[in-house]
C-alpha cells in the first residue's frame, strides 16, 4: 500500500541506521508474488527485493558519476544520500514515499 498511496514504482529500503540496503520496484513485488505461494502481505522487503546491493548518490555528484553507478551495477535507480550516507529523498514522481526498514 506504500506504494499506492505514494504513486510511486519503488520505494527505497533502508536499515536501522538509515542507510540504504535496497529498493523495491513494482515489478520487483509482482515477481515475488508470482512465484511463492503466498499473499501479498505474507512477502517480505527481503524476499520482493532484487538484492542488488544499493550505492546511493549525493546531490552534489556529477550526472557522470551517477551513470557511471547506475551502469556498473546493472540498476535503474540509485537512491539520494548525505555525507554519511543517510537516505535523503524519495524517487521521483513520488508524492510521499515511507522508507521501508
Amino acid at each position: 500500500m506504500h506504494m499506492w498511496d505514494g504513486d510511486c514504482g519503488s520505494i527505497p529500503v533502508r536499515s536501522e541506521a538509515g542507510l540504504p540496503v535496497g529498493i523495491v520496484r513494482d515489478g520487483d513485488i509482482a515477481v515475488a508474488a508470482a512465484l511463492p505461494r503466498k499473499t501479498l502481505r505474507e512477502i517480505t522487503t527481503g524476499e520482493a527485493s532484487d538484492g542488488r546491493t544499493v550505492e546511493g548518490r549525493r546531490s552534489v555528484d556529477s550526472i557522470d558519476s551517477v551513470l557511471l553507478a547506475l551502469m556498473l551495477s546493472h540498476g535503474r535507480r540509485l537512491p539520494v544520500v548525505d555525507g554519511g550516507g543517510h537516505l535523503q529523498s524519495s524517487p521521483a514522481g513520488c508524492q510521499r514515499t515511507p522508507l521501508i526498514r
